[in-house]
């Protein structure tokens, strides 16, 4: 079974190699980078679920965000074991450690969003308690 710890930098090649198996295109240094803006930045958890052997096999990114609407609550922007390990128990500790890392930061509940493509997401997310709550598009403006 695996374990779970917070990110380190020295994870970053490991992490982006999983990330692309999400289909982004992202390399050691970027991922090396962004993870030193998000934790200079702090209001984010970000951990990674480590195999027996001491490989890491997944990771997890949850952040902070405030609503007027709904108040305090935490956002899971990225969560991906290795598809070769996938169904063995590792998403759930994941997704176990950021429930627990945004109950400790006051959050009233998590959110996540999904692509409308990534069904075996979907049923992941509804075995470990999430509801669908609604279908939206999403709109990006790159400044």
């Amino acid at each position: 079974m695996a374990s779970i710890r917070k990110m380190k930098e020295s994870d970053s090649r490991v992490v982006a190699s999983l990330i692309s198996q999400l289909g982004y295109i992202v390399t050691n240094e970027e991922v090396q980078l962004q993870y030193l803006n998000i934790t200079e930045n702090n209001g984010a958890g970000i951990f990674v679920a480590v195999s027996e052997d001491d490989k890491i096999v997944g990771w997890v990114h949850m952040s902070i965000y405030h609503s007027l609407i709904i108040g305090r609550m935490a956002i899971v922007l990225g969560i991906v074991v290795d598809e070769a390990l996938r169904n063995k128990g590792i998403g759930r500790l994941l997704m176990q450690a950021g429930a627990e890392w945004a109950r400790n930061n006051d959050c009233i509940g998590i959110k996540l969003n999904s692509g409308a493509e990534r069904e075996d997401a979907h049923m992941f997310y509804l075995k470990n308690g999430f509801k669908m709550k609604k279908s939206q598009l999403a709109f990006v403006k790159m400044l």
